[in-house]
């Protein structure tokens, strides 16, 4: 069983590319070199989101990869569900679901 929160890290972290700062939303993206991983962090008092939550610096060209790679997995797709288009699910949220035949567990932290 795979987790989501691994899975939206991955995503976060695939946006922010090494050599950009900027807020993802909630989340604190001071840039990460490839290959180094940083802590996870809030934006409003820069306490980790979870102890087990990093982001993980890549190289730009492995964005693209990874993001076809979550399009063609339906991932993207999952994470849209569960988080816009009206229905977000509520702090404290689990679920396990399949995807092109893969068991996935999906959970919903509190937020800050």
């Amino acid at each position: 069983m795979r987790s989501l929160p691994l899975i939206l890290t991955a995503l976060v972290v695939a946006v922010v590319t090494a050599d950009e700062t900027k807020t993802a939303g909630d989340f604190v993206t001071n840039p990460v070199k490839p290959g180094e991983l940083s802590p996870l962090r809030w934006t409003e008092d820069d306490s980790l989101v979870h102890s087990n939550m990093y982001r993980l610096g890549l190289p730009k060209t492995l964005r693209a990869t990874l993001k076809k790679y979550c399009d063609k997995m339906n991932i993207t797709q999952m994470l849209m569900d569960y988080t816009v288009h009206g229905n977000e699910k509520p702090e404290g949220y689990e679920a396990t679901t399949y995807l092109n035949g893969n068991e996935w567990f999906i959970q919903r932290p509190g937020s800050k």
